[in-house]
């Protein structure tokens, strides 16, 4: 595995060995096809998800309890969930590692990552990928031309939602701002791809795997591109799936029906991303993609 010298506080090198089945990190990472972003999703599902799903559920299952406390119940800790989702992807990337050598996955999988030596870049991977979002939020507000004061009656539309115009007079600067808006959000997007598979499996800092992941997802824009509108019909599929799921228990509860859905989303979500990222990461950082007998 390859460490990043240039960090005076590279951590101890990790036991994940990278070099199963003789591949060696790519000294110049690769641009892969179009239609390679695709196969990164159908190989992820096919290989490391629909095989081992029950593993992946239970660990999930945790996961997504914790999402939902603190989504219905304790707000003031979902944000601190939020910040920390490179441990969870971490855990997630873990797994499918470990299903390529092994097969065998824990039921705590999904929280393997705060044990992992490089945790303390994790950490700061987390630190960054916020600074990163008050950047692009701090960016946007500037470019709106709002006021403090249009801030606040951001906050009189929650005590007054049928106020239309006042509505409409804050949302309309902000319709100008849509392109801009998905560029920054692209932009970051692409910048912690492949950082927590980076900083898992190659040891590097944190922002080295930030710029690593920006530069060879630019230059891999195309499969991204692809990847993340398959990606998003797909979930759009599993959001009516769950919401007709949602609408049966809504009718004994609508907070069960809450806590029912995210718990589902949660579950089926992070490993079919996790997956994903990890078969994108070994194709372009080490060149390898095998075809698949599991094939959906």
């Amino acid at each position: 595995m390859q460490n990043d010298n240039e960090n005076p506080y590279q951590a101890p090198e990790s036991d994940l060995d990278n070099n199963n089945n003789s591949a060696v990190l790519l000294e110049q990472p690769r641009r892969v096809s179009a239609g390679q972003g695709f196969n990164w999703l159908e190989k992820g599902i096919s290989t490391y998800v629909v095989p081992h799903f029950s593993k992946w559920l239970i660990s999930c299952s945790i996961y997504a309890l914790i999402v939902v406390v603190t989504q219905l119940w304790l707000q003031s800790l979902n944000m601190a969930i939020q910040f920390l989702a490179p441990f969870f992807t971490a855990g997630a990337l873990i797994g499918c590692h470990k299903i390529r050598n092994s097969g065998q996955i824990s039921n705590q999988q999904i929280f393997e990552g705060f044990s992992h030596p490089n945790k303390v870049q994790l950490l700061l991977l987390c630190l960054v990928q916020a600074i990163l979002i008050v950047i692009m939020v701090a960016a946007l507000f500037l470019m709106s031309g709002l006021s403090m004061d249009d801030l606040q009656k951001f906050q009189q539309i929650q005590s007054n939602p049928e106020d239309t115009d006042l509505i409409i007079s804050l949302f309309k600067p902000l319709l100008s701002l849509l392109p801009a808006m998905l560029l920054l959000g692209l932009a970051y997007s692409i910048a912690v791809w492949f950082a927590p598979a980076l900083v898992v499996f190659d040891n590097k800092s944190a922002p080295i795997a930030v710029g690593s992941s920006f530069i060879n997802g630019m230059k891999n824009f195309l499969p991204y591109l692809v990847f993340l509108l398959v990606t998003i019909a797909l979930f759009i599929v599993l959001g009516i799936i769950v919401s007709i799921v949602g609408f049966v228990f809504g009718l004994v509860s609508q907070t069960l029906a809450q806590a029912i859905s995210t718990m589902i989303m949660a579950v089926v979500s992070l490993p079919i991303l996790g997956s994903a990222l990890y078969v994108g990461y070994r194709d372009i950082f080490y060149g390898e993609y095998e075809g698949n007998s599991n094939s959906l």
